[in-house]
């Protein structure tokens, strides 16, 4: 009988397409059964893994406290339930304390569990910190996309457009699809066109962003209603006032340059010039011979 390597080429590569159809049949048995698996148990009402744990999570706290981090959540453009926060702390936790625990076992250091601890409490604070490092970045982007946006949201309204003509055609206008300001107009013109009122999804807005720009545009919109009063005249004030705080800002920040130029000047250059103008002059005390 003829040995594998002694095979005819041809019958190897058969061999070797017949393996290849087998496995890719496989994968597929494979992913239509989970299509299958996860469409019954939609059907049955079941949960996932993921959704059974952030269930088991919920019972576990107050309402009021999955509420603030769903809150936490969506301010920082994440649109997630809270109890997935404190899985993700738990985690983070366990992943801290693996690794400096195995750290402090590996160079041999006491009472490893105290660095454990640490490296629990470490990884937490951890997920708070960059959950509030991205919420203040996306407040930041949100200022700044704002006065273009009620630039824009003017234009509209004097044109004659009511107010929720105006934010669909924003949107439609609007090309910086990663800006804060057209993913959560996204969220409010699929909430008007559902019918929910454009005041009431413009105080939903406001309570999702978390900066005080919104929440006065919300209040604005309210009281041009209620008032009577053209909203165009309004937002040309809103618009005056974040223009005023933009450059406000970029001033300041503009002051702030030679300061912050001096420091790194004396941080990376001063240093190598006191080496190049004292080190002659030691050496020339030291030959000397004082």
């Amino acid at each position: 009988m003829m040995s594998g390597p002694e095979l005819p080429p041809l019958l190897l590569s058969l061999a070797s397409l017949l393996l290849i159809a087998w496995w890719h049949l496989l994968d597929q048995q494979r992913a239509q059964a989970l299509t299958r698996y996860l469409r019954g148990s939609e059907a049955r009402g079941s949960r996932p893994v993921t959704n059974r744990l952030q269930a088991t999570v919920g019972r576990l706290l107050s309402p009021a406290a999955v509420q603030a981090d769903a809150l936490r959540l969506l301010r920082a453009g994440i649109e997630m339930p809270g109890e997935a926060l404190w899985i993700y702390r738990m985690a983070a936790g366990a992943a801290g304390s693996v690794l400096t625990s195995a750290g402090a076992a590996a160079v041999g250091a006491a009472r490893p569990g105290v660095f454990a601890a640490i490296g629990a409490a470490v990884g937490m604070l951890g997920v708070d910190w960059w959950l509030d490092r991205r919420t203040q970045r996306r407040c930041a982007m949100l200022r700044r996309d704002w006065p273009g946006f009620l630039y824009r949201l003017r234009l509209c309204l004097l044109a004659g457009m009511p107010l929720a003509s105006s934010l669909e055609a924003i949107l439609s206008l609007h090309r910086d699809q990663s800006s804060p300001v057209h993913s959560d107009l996204v969220k409010v013109v699929r909430k008007v066109k559902a019918g929910l009122p454009c005041e009431a999804a413009l105080v939903e807005w406001a309570e999702a962003a978390g900066a005080g720009e919104v929440a006065a545009l919300a209040g604005a919109v309210e009281r041009s209603r209620s008032a009577g009063v053209p909203l165009a005249a309004t937002i040309e004030m809103h618009h005056r006032s974040a223009r005023s705080r933009h450059r406000f800002a970029y001033t300041a920040w503009l002051n702030g340059l030679p300061g912050r130029l001096s420091t790194v000047a004396m941080v990376f250059f001063l240093p190598a010039v006191l080496v190049i103008v004292l080190i002659p002059n030691v050496i020339a005390f030291l030959r000397a011979s004082w």
